[in-house]
């Protein structure tokens, strides 16, 4: 929950320092331009209020006899507002300037300051020694577009003479400006991601395969037969194969499990946020006052604290292991023709196909293999071989061929792509 206080501006002439509703100081000077308040906590205020050389509103004093900082609401809360003719701050309720009656700008209290004035309607930032916008022609006194006018005396409005027109450039769009915005203040991570764009594109097209076509000079092909030898194996296992022989079982680790032993104590240190009061921050409302908000305050402890650590043993857990005999076909050899023409054929063999009755030590033909490739000369004068299925490969009769490979290589990367 926040307050609201009086804030403390310092007297230029004198030095005293003035509460924040006071405008002229018992010296009789005015608050000063670009006035900068002090909070209440400013080591100056305090001297002040302790010495009781405070100048407040009408010197009001408190029933206590203690000057009052507890600020009766000022201007609604908003901020005042900076002449930016003569630099007089005026408070939020003010039209015209009370230091030298030029009209109310855009500039409040904690406007950026810089070394010129910023026009009202086009935002250009002009030079103080000029009075009139030179892109727009805007009056440095008002939002009006119009011609300049100089001035009045101290007290009154400023008149501005309309009679003559100006050219006023159309102001940049909300969109406009946020996309602006955002490349100005994106601009490194834009250029990282562009640059991720093309390493990513860059690599897409050295590995994305291409064509490319070679001249045939002949053809290849291999066969293969799998002799498999009906063969014992003696094999173990936690369960017994319906079809195997056992030699023999016993009781054998089958893995381990965790079983509470005891318990050890244990000393372990830990630190634990205590609350340990309030502090008082301070916000400038720009006004003479501000608001006073009390931030819990914590403070980290470190504690110290027994317990008990369970610590555990690893039991065995036993389960019949099976030792056996199991009988089953194994590729012993092969049986292995190739050939550097169209001819292919399998190599002949007693050795019957299937057996359904076998006994040990019988044979039969297993897995049938065969590959089927056109011999190419690629552009480089390398010798390469193209797989190719058999129905395209016996019925080939073209020059060329066309294959996929690498940008970078001119290895086949798998069948022929077309005739």
């Amino acid at each position: 929950m926040s307050t609201t206080v009086y804030s403390y501006w310092k007297c230029s002439s004198c030095n005293k320092i003035n509460r924040g509703d006071v405008r002229i100081c018992s010296c009789g000077s005015r608050i000063p331009n670009g006035v900068k308040y002090l909070m209440p906590d400013n080591p100056i205020v305090q001297k002040a209020i302790a010495n009781g050389t405070i100048n407040v509103e009408n010197g009001h004093i408190d029933e206590k006899g203690i000057i009052s900082d507890i600020a009766k609401v000022q201007s609604k809360g908003n901020p005042n507002w900076e002449c930016a003719y003569c630099g007089y701050q005026n408070r939020y309720e003010d039209i015209n300037c009370v230091g030298c009656g030029a009209g109310r700008g855009k500039k409040d209290y904690f406007s950026k300051k810089t070394e010129g004035w910023e026009c009202s309607f086009c935002n250009t930032v002009v030079d103080y020694s000029d009075d009139v916008c030179p892109n727009c022609g805007t009056s440095r006194f008002c939002e009006e577009i119009t011609s300049y006018t100089p001035p009045p005396t101290i007290s009154g409005t400023n008149e501005i003479n309309p009679s003559t027109p100006v050219n006023v450039p159309k102001k940049e769009s909300t969109f406009k400006k946020t996309v602006r915005n955002f490349f100005s203040n994106n601009i490194k991570a834009i250029g990282l991601g562009l640059a991720a764009i093309v390493v990513i594109l860059g690599l897409v097209w050295l590995f994305t395969p291409i064509t490319r076509t070679a001249t045939v000079t002949g053809y290849s092909w291999n066969r293969s037969i799998d002799v498999e030898q009906y063969t014992e194996f003696y094999e173990d296992g936690w369960y017994l194969p319906s079809d195997a022989r056992l030699h023999h079982s016993a009781k054998e680790i089958h893995h381990y499990e965790s079983v509470l032993d005891h318990y050890e104590t244990k000393t372990r240190t830990y630190t634990e946020r205590v609350f340990d009061g309030y502090d008082t921050q301070y916000k400038d409302n720009g006004n003479g006052t501000a608001q006073m908000v009390q931030v819990p305050r914590y403070r980290t402890e470190t504690r110290t604290e027994t317990y008990q650590e369970p610590v555990y043993r690893q039991e065995p857990v036993y389960k019949t292991k099976y030792y056996y005999y199991i009988d089953r076909w194994k590729v012993v050899s092969s049986l292995d023709t190739e050939g550097a023409d169209r001819n292919p054929y399998w190599k002949e063999t007693t050795i019957p196909v299937t057996n359904s009755n076998p006994k040990l030590g019988d044979y039969k033909q297993g897995i049938r293999k065969e590959k089927y490739y056109i011999v190419i000369v690629d552009e480089t004068e390398t010798t390469q071989y193209v797989p190719i299925e058999y129905s395209r490969w016996i019925e080939w009769n073209k020059e060329k061929i066309n294959y996929k490979t690498f940008r970078f290589s001119h290895s086949p990367l798998g069948a022929v792509i077309d005739e």
